[in-house]
This record gives C-alpha cells, sequence and structure tokens, in this order.
C-alpha cells in the first residue's frame, strides 16, 4: 500500500472512476474541504430518514447529512460540521428544523431550508452550551421522542436513562429499574406519543417505562440475548423486538404479554420498522436481505433481496409508497411497496475505503473495501477491469502491490509479511519473517525489493523474490507507522511512533536526514513522483507537504477527517490523494473516503 508514495496517479482515472463505480460526480460541490477537487465516496450511513411530507430524504453519513429530493433522489445540499459526524437524525414534524446528534456531543438543530446549524441545548451562552452537551456523552445510544422535544439517553458510565429537554438541555427525569442499574448495551425506543420508552439490554429483558412519572411498568422476558432493535406500532399498543438469538417478538404494551413470535427472516434482524399505517412490519438483516410481515397477522409477506451486507436502516415514505434501505454494501435503495420490489439504487458510494495502492509502473490502481471485494482499474483508460473477492485483504492492516500488477505484499498482526497472487488470492513464495510484528510494507519501483517496518522499531528491506533481509535499520525511537521509496528507489522515508520522520540510504542503511517531533501521530508518507516533495499525513487529519532537499515545510492541509490514513501524489505532482477517516460508533470503526487536493507550492 506504500507505493501511493512513490507512483503516478493519472488524472483521467478520477473521473472515469466515478463513473465505473462510485458516482459520486454529484456529490462534488457540496462542502469539499479547501484546495480540494474532488471527493470519493461519501462514508458510512448511520442513519436515514424521510421528511414528514415525504418530499425529501436524509441520509447521515461520516461525511455529514445528504438531502436528496424523494421524487429524483438527487443530491440538495450537504449539511455538516468539520471533523464531527451525525450519529443520529430526527425531522421535527413540521420538516422546519432537522436535529442531530454527532459524535461530539452536540445537539444541533438545522434549518432545513438554509442548511445552517442552530446550536441548542442552552441559550447562546456558549460554555453552557457545551456543560449541557457533554451530559448526554459518553452515551451508548440515544433516541428522539416522536415530537423531537426530548432526547432519551443511556449514560455508559452512570449506567442509567435520562431524559433531556432539547431546546433548553434541562434534565427531565431519570429512569430507574428495579433491581439495579442500566446495563452498558442497551437501545432505546419512543412510542409514538412519548409517553412510553422501551429499552433493551444486555440482561437480555425488554423494559418499559411510563415517560412522565418515571414509573417502570413492565420488563418483557422472552429473548436469549440482548434486544438490538425495538419498534412500537403508530398506535402505540405493540412492540417489537429482535435480538442476535435471531428472534423476533411482538409484545402488548398495555398488559406486558406476548402476543406472537414473528419468523421468516434468514438472519438476524438488524433494524425494524413499522410502516406508517401499521399495517406492515419491515426487518433489515445482518445477511442484507429485508423481510416485510402482515402487522396484524405476523404472517411473512416477502423478502426483498438486493444488499448484499447487513441493512443498516430503513425508512417507510410517508404515503406507503416506497420504503428506502441503507446497507453496509454502500448502497442506499428504493423500494416499491406496491409492488414490493426494487425500483433504483440511488447511490453506491456510502462505502468505508479501508486501503488503497496504485502499481509502481502506474498502471493499476486497487483499493478493497471493509470486508468486502477488491476493485483494480486500469490507470491509462480509467475503466474497472477487475472485482476481486480477496479474503486475504479482509484483515489486512497494510498491503502494497508489485510492478507487475500479479503480486501484493500482505501485511497482518504477525510477525511477517507474505506475498499473495492478486487474481487467484494464494499465498505464494516464502514468508517474509521478523521479530517482531509488521507494520507495513512497500515495493520499490522496479519490484527487486521490499521495505518493511515493524514494531520493534526497525525498518527492513528485502529481496523481493528470494525473501533475503539486505539490510536492517533500528535506529528508529518507536515502532513505524509507515514506509516509502523515493521514485529513484535510492532512499527510503520511515514514520515512526515518536512522530519523527526519517530519510535512509537503501544501499548503506545510513540516515540522510530526520525531521522530529511533528506536532501529532504521523500515519503515512509519500514521494512525489519526481523525488522533490515528501508529504505525510497525521492522525488529526492534517497534511503536510515538505521540500524533499531541505525538509522545510511548504505547505500544510487542515483536515476535515479525524485521520489520514494514506497519502500519494498525481503523475505530475499537482494533486494529492488521501484515503482519510472517521471513526463512527462505539466500536471505533473506521469509514473511509478519498480526497484529491490541488497543490498550489510557491518555492
Amino acid at each position: 500500500m506504500k507505493h501511493i508514495n512513490q507512483t503516478p496517479i493519472i488524472l483521467t482515472l478520477i473521473t472515469l472512476l466515478l463513473t465505473c463505480y462510485t458516482p459520486v460526480s454529484n456529490a462534488q460541490p457540496f462542502a469539499l474541504p479547501d484546495e480540494t477537487f474532488t471527493r470519493i465516496g461519501k462514508g458510512q450511513i448511520t442513519e436515514i430518514e424521510y421528511t414528514p411530507d415525504g418530499m425529501q430524504l436524509a441520509v447521515a453519513s461520516s461525511t455529514g447529512i445528504w438531502i436528496y429530493d424523494a421524487i429524483t433522489f438527487q443530491p440538495l445540499k450537504l449539511l455538516k460540521k468539520e471533523k464531527t459526524y451525525p450519529e443520529h437524525i430526527a425531522y421535527k414534524p413540521d420538516g422546519s428544523l432537522l436535529a442531530t446528534y454527532d459524535n461530539c456531543r452536540n445537539v444541533l438543530l438545522w434549518d432545513t431550508q438554509t442548511g445552517t446549524d442552530k446550536p441548542q441545548l442552552g441559550s447562546t451562552d456558549i460554555d453552557r452550551d457545551i456543560l449541557r452537551a457533554s451530559k448526554l456523552f459518553p452515551a451508548f445510544e440515544i433516541t428522539f421522542s416522536a415530537d423531537r422535544k426530548t432526547i432519551a439517553a443511556v449514560d455508559v458510565f452512570d449506567k442509567d436513562v435520562t431524559l433531556w429537554d432539547v431546546e433548553t438541555g434541562d434534565e427531565k427525569i431519570t429512569l430507574e429499574i428495579e433491581g439495579g442499574k442500566i446495563e452498558f448495551q442497551t437501545y432505546l425506543a419512543f412510542s409514538p406519543d412519548g409517553f412510553l420508552l422501551a429499552a433493551g439490554n444486555e440482561q437480555n429483558t425488554l423494559s418499559l417505562w411510563d415517560t412522565v412519572s418515571g414509573e417502570h411498568k413492565y420488563d418483557f422476558i422472552g429473548h436469549n440475548n440482548i434486544p438490538i432493535s425495538l419498534a412500537f406500532s403508530p398506535d402505540g399498543n405493540t412492540l417489537v423486538s429482535s435480538s442476535p438469538d435471531n428472534t423476533t417478538l411482538m409484545w402488548r404494551t398495555g398488559t406486558g404479554e406476548l402476543i406472537r413470535l414473528i419468523t421468516g427472516n434468514p438472519s438476524l434482524i438488524d433494524v425494524i420498522k413499522y410502516s406508517p399505517d401499521g399495517g406492515l412490519i419491515a426487518g433489515g438483516c445482518y445477511s442484507g436481505e429485508i423481510c416485510l410481515w402482515d402487522a396484524n397477522t405476523g404472517e411473512h409477506i416477502k423478502t426483498l433481496k438486493k444488499h448484499t451486507k447487513r441493512v443498516i436502516d430503513l425508512d417507510f415514505s410517508p404515503d406507503l409508497r416506497t420504503m428506502v434501505s441503507a446497507s453496509a454494501d454502500g448502497n442506499l435503495c428504493i423500494w416499491n411497496l406496491i409492488t414490493r420490489e426494487l425500483m433504483q439504487t440511488v447511490a453506491q458510494d456510502y462505502i468505508e475505503f479501508t486501503t488503497l495502492d496504485i502499481s509502481p509502473d502506474g498502471k493499476t490502481i486497487v483499493s478493497s473495501v471493509y470486508r468486502e471485494q477488491t476493485y483494480q482499474w486500469d490507470a491509462t483508460t480509467g475503466e474497472l477491469h477487475n472485482t476481486l473477492r480477496n479474503f486475504n485483504l479482509r484483515n489486512a492492516t497494510d498491503f502494497a502491490l508489485s510492478p507487475d500488477q500479479k503480486t501484493y505484499a500482505r501485511v497482518r498482526n504477525n510477525k511477517f509479511f507474505t506475498l499473495v497472487d492478486l487474481e487467484t488470492d494464494q499465498a505464494k513464495g516464502p514468508k517474509f519473517e521478523h521479530a517482531s510484528k509488521v507494520t507495513c510494507v512497500a515495493f520499490s519501483r522496479d519490484g527487486k525489493l521490499i521495505a518493511s517496518g515493524t514494531f520493534d522499531k526497525t525498518a527492513h528491506i528485502w529481496d523481493a523474490e528470494t525473501a533475503e533481509k539486505k539490510i536492517a535499520i533500528q535506529k528508529h525511537g518507536k515502532s513505524i507507522t509507515d514506509i516509502a521509496f523515493s521514485a529513484d528507489g535510492k532512499f527510503i522515508a520511515t514514520a515512526a511512533g515518536n512522530r519523527n520522520i526519517y530519510l535512509w540510504h537503501v544501499d548503506t542503511g545510513k540516515r540522510k536526514f530526520i525531521l522530529k517531533r511533528h506536532k501529532s501521530d504521523i500515519s503515512s508518507v509519500a514521494f512525489s513522483p519526481d523525488g522533490t516533495l515528501l508529504a505525510f499525513g497525521d492522525k488529526d487529519g492534517n497534511i503536510t507537504i515538505y521540500d524533499a532537499d531541505t525538509m522545510k515545510p511548504l505547505k500544510i492541509y487542515e483536515g476535515d477527517h479525524e485521520k489520514v490514513k494514506k497519502v500519494g501524489f498525481t503523475l505530475d505532482g499537482k494533486r494529492l490523494v488521501s484515503l482519510d477517516t472517521k471513526s463512527y460508533g462505539i466500536v471505533s470503526t473506521q469509514s473511509g473516503v478519498l480526497y484529491v487536493r490541488d497543490i498550489n507550492i510557491s518555492r
């Protein structure tokens, strides 16, 4: 993966790439970072919701909130705050405001006409706003009431559920359960009238409270695992819950009794929703299917198939004509509820780029998606000429493509790296053994050498054919985070955990230069094609370009994301490609987006 550093990328590839795989050209006018030419991918989806009138669709992702026209399904605007992303979204009943809760503890109200944010949880006093908002976090789960005036939040430290007034930021009530605290993993749902709150927790129970009095009404017992998705019927009389034990149960909220077991889903249900009229229940499966049931009888009506990975969220249009589904496969799909068939795939670019590499000869670009296939594009024509199921890359922490485009070096959390045939996905040749875990790898442009970095602060240079170790450079202060060959193959650049960047002579292993104490941890290094520039990305989301001879800083790009995972130069050296990532969710999954930035440097 390191040859992004030294290998040119033909600019037409980017344009054709958008056409061939991720149609994000429509996204280019929307909120790009300064001096950014284009964005490839919109990040991982967190939630989706129709406006109350059904005319627009909001899609929350790690790049912001994308607003679509619900008739043409063309993007209209992007609502975003720098270095934050929305975890939950909810329209006010009149559609004038969109309430969001983001990863930085903020609850915001967005004007849906102007696209401007109106910070809430207090008055205009900024300190008070921050104090109020911080009380909602760290929250494992939050949910908005139907009128969007109340938030229920599960505090992971206090282990309780607290209701908050959205507009004032005041605490309304804390809900308690008989026999102890709420468990760490708790999932929430309000009834449509807001008078009931349901919570599923690690005790495998489903609890119900009166939100006005705080009274704990019932515990529903029937699952053998934590209920992870909950939905009230529109009249609030029934509640459905799903669990990883692959059961979906329907309950009567007035008495706490179990009504029926709902069956027919091929895998566990990750998200479940009632239709607005209460006639249908839709369940999105971990395996990608969407099941439809008759809400009155529990009869399985149909299983909708399109997605290849788990369904993240579902929503019905108010007129009951369509249903939208979002999946971890990157697709946003619109379903016709009358024919119960797929109408169209709105977008295919809500994906998680995890790795990126360019062949040293510039002929091929390779990118893989989190737990998904690997894509190969022809860098001369820009055509997507191969899609591979490379299971060897699924758990790879780094990889590098050979110049002949037939082999890649794969790094996992092991004390070795291996060469793998790109076409057959079979390992070949000997292992490249190390004394410590390998962290990064790179081919030289002629393909004769491979450089690797390790956790024990050592850089190694290997004969690519025989796996013979040529040299070991042990003069790093901490573990190596990235490594790159210069275009002429005479030098390697290494980034270390002590925030230093080193330049080394390949033939002797002697140090040429050291750049000490960057302000943030360095995650990636790259040489320009002519060898005059050295770029590195850091974990604060910034990219810095240095003169490779004098090591003087020339330009800094302030980050739009949390971390720059990979950087590389285009063929003419006038643009910089980066793989930027954000952590989302309580498990901190990385959601990657590609950016192409213009380089305007006066020297």
